[in-house]
């Protein structure tokens, strides 16, 4: 099994990204809602700028407690993505 092989089992709505500028508040709603483990973070000019997942987020409540909601996306992601090629 590859890349491309899981690719064709998701349905393209499935990939969701979101911005740097979006609140952590926003990317916790769409993790829950979704029951996704992690989003993609894209600025549009530049493509992918990080990666931002639950783990970022409770990494952020544990050092700011509650006010970790109230950051950006673009300052608790990982902006270091790890990534392959399709095969």
């Amino acid at each position: 099994m590859n890349v491309t092989h899981v690719l064709k089992l998701k349905a393209a709505s499935e990939v969701e990204t979101i911005t740097p500028q979006a609140s952590i508040a926003d990317a916790a709603q769409i993790l829950g809602d979704r029951s996704y483990g992690a989003l993609i973070v894209t600025d549009g000019a530049s493509g992918v700028v990080g990666i931002i997942s639950e783990r970022d987020i409770v990494r952020g409540i544990g050092k700011m407690g509650a006010n970790a909601l109230k950051q950006t996306v673009g300052d608790l992601m990982t902006p270091e993505v790890e990534h392959c090629t399709p095969d």
